[in-house]
């Protein structure tokens, strides 16, 4: 049986989160207006997509099975990363 969690970052006056992790070809974004931007790299450090502008939703669907690192900017200026894992 396969769990769905959510990942939530608490920073100083931050809340934001991505689900479900473990996804399949969309990953939501809440409180996008605490994001000035976000990076999608794959395990090796080799960045596959750039928003510069935070999404409501983000499609992974062009990415193979595995673990990958989504960066997120904060318009405060913090930096943020967390694995994502996408199966399918």
């Amino acid at each position: 049986m396969s769990k769905t969690e959510s990942i939530e970052i608490q920073n100083s006056k931050n809340a934001i989160s991505f689900y479900p992790n473990p996804t399949t070809t969309l990953l939501y974004v809440t409180n996008r207006n605490k994001i000035s931007s976000l990076e999608l790299f794959d395990i090796s450090g080799r960045k596959l997509k750039y928003y510069a502008r935070a999404q409501e939703s983000i499609d992974v669907g062009m990415c193979a099975n595995g673990v990958y690192i989504l960066k997120a900017i904060l318009t405060n200026g913090e930096i943020v990363e967390e694995k994502i894992v996408i199966k399918k």
